[in-house]
């Protein structure tokens, strides 16, 4: 049987066009691009080609002020009072240009109700303009987490209600927020719309590599979240490539679609704040079995854990049984790290205290007295809620003495010579400043338990759902990492 493709919520859908699909656009028999679902059909300007951009599938390019999209001229009807806009767009910053994404607007006339979705100049910020009563142009600034990341695939929904004077927003298929739009008229001009362009050749994606927008759809009415989510999700080529190639048949096999969606937001945030280049090894634990779950997410191929005993495997991600499981993520310290800058960390879902403080350890290797790196989230018992830490150093350090809640995202950092932290959801807890053993372990680090010179030693009962290594990370570092895992657990409901 031949696979239908996908074309999400038919129903008021005014147009849709997608480069990923030759019925829409086959720049070698036309410049037309068909709309999917009807007769709005549109024109690609000269600048317009087909291209993938990283590998991502099909994409329209877009290379100057000659490239524009623009339908055949409509009127987008006002019965509903609401209109949903719905794209994949990839761009670039630029310090001079804004970058049209949509327009619907006469072009020139200032009285005209309209729409301008676009990124600001010098900016990384999503912009939303539209008219108001009196002909007033109004800016909706959309800053922080709604980010628009310089040449990474983002999905982009507005829902937009005249009635109510509201805008909700969805970013890679999850909702983002509500805006108030007070005032704003409904578009109801007889135009064409324009996509990547304003339509006077001034206001135009680009970068150095060309901007990019995917797959389109306009409706004439809300559409519902899981419609939104099933345009963002059905096709991996928009994902980020990390999380595509994670998520991939070969590699994790990760089929389910909020586990792709939280795989994909977890790369793009760690990119964004800065701290995918600070990690070595990245295991999220989702998938359910020991295959996913053995998987790093940062050097695909390398340092894969290999799980060993009593480890069992659902889609809270590992939990090893204190006695006989552990997982050895195939890497050493002196491989995923520096001297004076190393860093691991076990996001826990087990407050509970485990092991004799000491001697039961959450994650690490000793290769002998001066190159041990490893540390203990929360003892039950000898000195009962320690956390003991060492990083590359021969003096054990009890840091922490009041380590009351086992959950969360808990981490130990060096970021000098002399200075070691232990963290806790995004705040340092406790800090010591032994000084670095002057070589870093050669041997394989263990989750569950440490690695003392190629043996397990004390093992932990502890349910783990994520885990990394890699370099020194500051206490806001820390702090970013905190929130980016809380987010990444929260779209799973495993969060604690």
């Amino acid at each position: 049987m031949k696979r239908k493709k996908h074309i999400p919520f038919k129903n008021n859908l005014l147009f849709h066009y997608d480069p990923n699909d030759i019925r829409s656009y086959n720049p070698s028999v036309s410049t037309t691009i068909t709309d999917l679902q009807g007769s709005n059909n549109a024109t690609a300007g000269a600048g317009i080609s087909k291209t993938r951009l990283n590998g991502n599938g099909d994409t329209f390019r877009y290379t100057g002020s000659t490239s524009n999209i623009a339908s055949n001229a409509f009127v987008m009807s006002s019965a509903t009072s609401t209109i949903t806009i719905s794209f994949w767009c990839r761009t670039e910053l630029h310090a001079t240009k804004t970058q049209t994404l949509f327009y619907d607007k006469l072009a020139g006339a200032a009285n005209d109700p309209n729409i301008h979705i676009y990124r600001g100049i010098n900016t990384s910020d999503a912009r939303f303009q539209y008219t108001t009563a009196g002909a007033a142009n109004v800016t909706l600034n959309i800053p922080g987490v709604f980010t628009l990341y310089d040449n990474i695939w983002i999905h982009l929904s507005f829902i937009i209600n005249y009635a109510s004077d509201t805008i909700v927003i969805y970013r890679n298929g999850s909702f983002f927020s509500n805006f108030t739009i007070s005032g704003a008229l409904f578009p109801n001009a007889n135009l064409a719309k324009n996509i990547g362009n304003a339509g006077a050749g001034a206001n135009y994606l680009t970068g150095s590599t060309g901007g990019g927008i995917g797959s389109v759809q306009v409706y004439n009415a809300s559409a519902a979240p899981e419609t939104i989510c099933n345009a963002t999700l059905y096709r991996l080529r928009a994902l980020d490539p990390d999380a595509a190639a994670f998520c991939a048949s070969t590699n994790a096999n990760i089929t389910n679609a909020t586990q792709i969606k939280a795989i994909n937001n977890l790369c793009i945030d760690l990119k964004t704040y800065g701290l995918w280049n600070s990690l070595s090894a990245i295991y999220p634990f989702v998938g359910g079995n020991a295959t996913a779950h053995s998987k790093n997410l940062k050097r695909q191929g390398n340092f894969n854990i290999t799980f060993v005993g009593g480890v069992t495997h659902n889609a809270n991600g590992i939990t090893t049984n204190g006695t006989t499981g552990y997982g050895n993520i195939g890497g050493p310290p002196n491989a995923l790290a520096n001297l004076n800058g190393e860093s691991m960390g076990l996001y826990s879902r087990t407050s509970a205290g485990v092991g004799v403080a000491g001697t039961a350890i959450d994650m690490g290797a000793s290769s002998n007295a001066t190159q041990r790196s490893f540390f203990s989230i929360r003892a039950a018992t000898g000195v009962p809620d320690y956390s003991t830490t060492q990083m590359n150093d021969s003096t054990i350090s009890d840091i922490v003495s009041t380590v009351t809640d086992g959950s969360g995202l808990h981490l130990v950092s060096r970021t000098s010579s002399t200075l070691l932290m232990r963290g806790q959801n995004g705040v340092v807890i406790g800090t010591d400043t032994n000084a670095n053993g002057g070589t870093l372990s050669a041997i394989n680090v263990f989750i569950g338990s440490r690695n003392v010179t190629g043996s397990p030693s004390g093992f932990c009962a502890r349910n783990y759902a994520f885990a990394f290594y890699g370099y020194g990370l500051t206490e806001a570092q820390q702090y970013k990492l905190y929130k980016i895992v809380q987010k990444f657990q929260t779209i799973l409901g495993r969060q604690v």
